[in-house]
């Protein structure tokens, strides 16, 4: 494509997003508008926000109206370390066990609420801790707010689902999940990204006469080669990886090393081989003889280092946490898991992987061997079934009854080099 031609391209899809959206001084006055709306609202103890694509100056047909109700007189902090005074209304980040992109605020130990206080009208008891309930706040927000009469997802709507209204805390520290945000490239895209982009093509599609659009085409090693614009990938398969990754992503917390195989096993049957040994190999790491074996040892208070002790006391480490840090669980499959099975064939042997627990150390040189025969590494194949060997003769791991099972594995990936052993 010629240099006017490309002029002439963006000329037509700038004027087509003025038509649609409005000019670039339009755009900057609804900005405008939406943040002196906000500040006028302001109250002291409570904020509205207007957020989404409105409150961007972007006013696009069907769009809703997102509104965030920023309640000021309750912090949130990510563990107990940051609360450093004796405050009211300071709630604590708790993300052992729960989904991701959830957590459960209970009430930091060191604060309180006051009595008579609105903060009781949406709290509720957990276990032995003061949390916020999910349910009273919005049950809440309805009362105060008579227009909002319908639940939508974590907000409430008017009956007519043009306005979205979300309840939302302040956390002035950065949490963990956010702090590789402070040294984000504020370019987008950055320079690596745009390189990429040119080595692997563009793809111009009209859709008429005055849409364009532009896709970045992903050619495995041919440059000049571009995917059609109606090749999406399988929407059951989507569906599925959606569901099932956050949960496997939540197992990483139950023990040091066999959340980790989980993932990698859930990758290998996505046939991406090379990142499933690495995270075989970073579990690995983490099977050192310093851990314990749940099946043959028990984690008792005084194995903990005096650090430990003292953060398990003031709630910088919950038991979870320490569990991870010490304790080897062993390798449980249900009968409708994802299996390490690259072949039809291979069903035959699910019962060794259903009905048996397996050794973390053995299943991980099993699965390791898995991925090397795939990349048809012969020598590391075989270094593979050398490790299973010498891990179940050291018994590094490995109980007693799980010998049997660790054995079939040890035959079947013999079996499946063509090496029959006697």
């Amino acid at each position: 494509m010629n240099q006017s031609k490309e002029k002439s391209l963006c000329l037509q899809f700038y004027n087509y997003l003025c038509e649609k959206i409005g000019t670039e001084e339009l755009v900057r006055l609804r900005q405008k508008y939406y943040l002196l709306h906000d500040f006028l609202l302001q109250k002291k103890n409570q904020i509205i926000i207007n957020s989404g694509s409105k409150s961007e100056g972007l006013e696009l047909e069907g769009s809703d109206t997102d509104l965030m109700f920023l309640q000021r007189d309750i912090t949130v902090f990510e563990n107990e370390a940051h609360c450093k005074n004796k405050k009211p209304n300071i709630f604590i980040m708790n993300t052992q066990d729960i989904k991701l992109g959830y957590t459960i605020l209970k009430l930091s130990k060191s604060s309180f609420i006051h009595n008579g206080s609105h903060l009781f009208d949406f709290s509720d008891i957990y276990g032995k801790d003061i949390v916020l309930s999910n349910v009273k706040v919005k049950q809440w927000l309805k009362s105060t707010n008579k227009e909002y009469d319908c639940v939508h997802g974590p907000c409430i709507t008017d009956k007519d689902y043009t306005r979205d209204l979300a309840f939302c805390l302040r956390c002035p520290t950065w949490i963990k999940q956010a702090r590789k945000l402070r040294g984000k490239n504020r370019l987008w895209p950055c320079p690596s990204v745009v390189g990429n982009i040119e080595k692997c093509g563009t793809l111009c599609n009209p859709l008429n006469l005055n849409v364009y659009i532009f896709r970045t085409c992903q050619i495995a090693g041919n440059s000049r080669g571009h995917t059609g614009l109606n090749s999406f990938p399988n929407k059951d398969l989507y569906k599925n990886h959606k569901q099932r990754l956050p949960y496997i992503i939540l197992g990483l917390n139950t023990d040091a090393a066999v959340g980790w195989l989980y993932l990698a096993t859930y990758l290998f049957s996505l046939h991406h081989f090379s990142v499933s040994l690495k995270i075989v190999d970073y579990a690995l790491s983490k099977c050192t003889p310093d851990k314990l074996y749940c099946l043959m040892d028990h984690l008792h208070y005084e194995q903990l280092d005096y650090t430990e002790q003292q953060a398990l006391q003031y709630g910088c480490l919950d038991i979870s946490c320490i569990y991870r840090r010490h304790v080897i669980k062993s390798v449980r499959f249900q009968e409708d898991a994802i299996l390490p099975f690259d072949i039809i064939d291979e069903l035959k042997n699910r019962h060794i992987f259903t009905n048996s627990s397996l050794p973390p150390v053995v299943y991980a040189h099993y699965l390791r061997f898995l991925c090397f025969h795939r990349l048809n590494d012969a020598e590391n194949c075989r270094n593979s079934l050398q490790d299973i060997q010498l891990t179940i003769e050291n018994e590094y791991f490995v109980c007693n009854y799980q010998k049997v099972s660790s054995y079939n594995l040890l035959a079947i990936a013999h079996l499946k080099i063509g090496i029959i052993t006697k």
